[in-house]
């Protein structure tokens, strides 16, 4: 993977967070431009993201997650709610419990019925089964199976068989695809597992791609400000966490905000 520790003084583009957009973009833009990716966590190689049924030590573990914690809450005795976020190479989903689950189509139409154009379910379809690459037998004409993401259906054994018919009989419905025509009711659970291994979002779209000269990747670089001239994000600012050294990279063209909902609008107030 083209990880460096000092990146150069100047690219087409920087992209902030490596998570599961900013592993995308990066992919894209490194194909015809100089592209930075900083992420201010680690390098995605532990054994402890790999191993999938490790994922519930995975959201204490500070090496891992930010462990952001809310406000305490009146409504709630006084205490705080977590929000675990992923701090490593491929973000939240490097550490989560990797059920796949698309957005229901009713959520998309609605985005169309308030006048965002392209954004219907059957706008949206391709882009998604574009992502998929599902390693089970399905409908083709709405899941992919060419995709960067791998997917896995967990066996069905006859304990499964039971709640299914078990959901059946209370008259729930029962659905063979989940993420296909019927999204709603019992099936069996789709996860982001490739050969007993997560499969992360840098798995799918940086590993791939690690003799690829246009893109450098800095881990433990935490962005602390976004650098502003006559209204256009010109670089950041970002802490070396290794060497606590602060510098500056400039971008050209653009500088991309990846950082996820909590710390994406925390890095536009710090700036």
């Amino acid at each position: 993977m083209p990880l460096i520790e000092h990146p150069d003084n100047t690219y087409e583009y920087i992209i902030v967070g490596a998570g599961a957009s900013g592993c995308v973009v990066a992919n894209r833009l490194s194909r015809n431009h100089k592209t930075l990716l900083l992420e201010a966590g680690s390098l995605d190689s532990s054994w402890e993201l790999l191993m999938p049924q490790n994922c519930g030590n995975l959201w204490g573990n500070e090496k891992f997650s930010w462990n952001i914690k809310s406000e305490t809450q009146k409504e709630l005795s006084g205490n705080s709610l977590s929000c675990i976020v992923g701090r490593v190479l491929g973000g939240s989903a490097a550490i989560s419990a990797m059920c796949w689950l698309r957005g229901h189509p009713s959520g998309f139409n609605s985005w169309k019925n308030h006048g965002i154009e392209g954004w219907n379910y059957t706008e949206v379809l391709p882009y998604l089964k574009r992502v998929e690459g599902c390693t089970f037998k399905c409908d083709q004409n709405i899941r992919g199976v060419n995709g960067p993401m791998k997917l896995t259906r967990a066996e069905e054994d006859s304990y499964g068989r039971a709640l299914l018919s078990a959901a059946e009989q209370l008259g729930y419905g029962v659905s063979e695809d989940l993420n296909g025509d019927q999204v709603e009711g019992f099936g069996i659970v789709e996860s982001q597992t490739y050969r007993g291994v997560r499969w992360s979002p840098s798995r799918a779209y940086l590993h791939p791609i690690l003799n690829r000269t246009n893109l450098h990747i800095v881990c433990n670089a935490m962005v602390s400000k976004i650098l502003i001239e006559n209204s256009f994000a010109t670089g950041v600012e970002f802490l070396d966490r290794a060497s606590k050294e602060v510098l500056t990279v400039n971008a050209s063209k653009e500088v991309i905000v990846c950082a996820g909902g909590i710390l994406s609008p925390k890095l536009l107030i710090l700036s």
